[in-house]
């Protein structure tokens, strides 16, 4: 199974732009990408990133134990999202360091409850986490029909210059 996600340019340089930017009390910040999906043959999934959406410092959650942790407003405006744009969500954070990023034991543990929350919501999108580094990315994907996870074959920023995460 082949699994493309495409970011067009400017979300991309949106979601880094607030993914950057320092926070009163978190180490590091979290947003959401709207998605859309496609097949481009029997076995190849096209995911696209349509939209960018920050989370607002007021609902993030002070916990010394999580590099950033969003409370249930943030998960309940991405759930309401999927509702009124009939799209999937994508979780995103970033690593910023070179080479693939990895998910670390807590992105490992409280993804997967948060993307079966997005699949109850809409199981016919594509839902999910997606970790951006400087040069890379990570991302796992549930795809409908599809009870566990998959990870991505590629990630390209679509522009000028193309870009692809590896």
């Amino acid at each position: 199974m082949k699994i493309s996600v495409r970011i067009p340019a400017v979300c991309y340089s949106a979601a880094l732009a607030d993914l950057d930017r320092p926070h009163p009390f978190a180490a590091e910040r979290i947003g959401f990408f709207s998605t859309s999906f496609g097949m481009a043959g029997r076995d190849e999934w096209v995911v696209c990133l349509t939209r960018y959406h920050a989370i607002p410092d007021d609902q993030y959650v002070d916990d010394p134990c999580a590099g950033a942790r969003i409370n249930s407003r943030a998960i309940r405006a991405a759930l309401q999202r999927i509702l009124d744009e009939k799209s999937g969500q994508l979780h995103v954070h970033l690593h910023w360091h070179l080479g693939r990023p990895h998910p670390s034991r807590m992105d490992q543990e409280e993804l997967p409850p948060l993307a079966q929350s997005m699949c109850a919501t809409a199981n016919n999108q594509v839902h999910g986490g997606l970790i951006l580094s400087r040069d890379s990315a990570f991302a796992d994907l549930w795809l409908p029909g599809h009870a566990d996870p998959k990870p991505t074959t590629r990630v390209t920023v679509v522009g000028f210059p193309m870009r692809f995460l590896r």
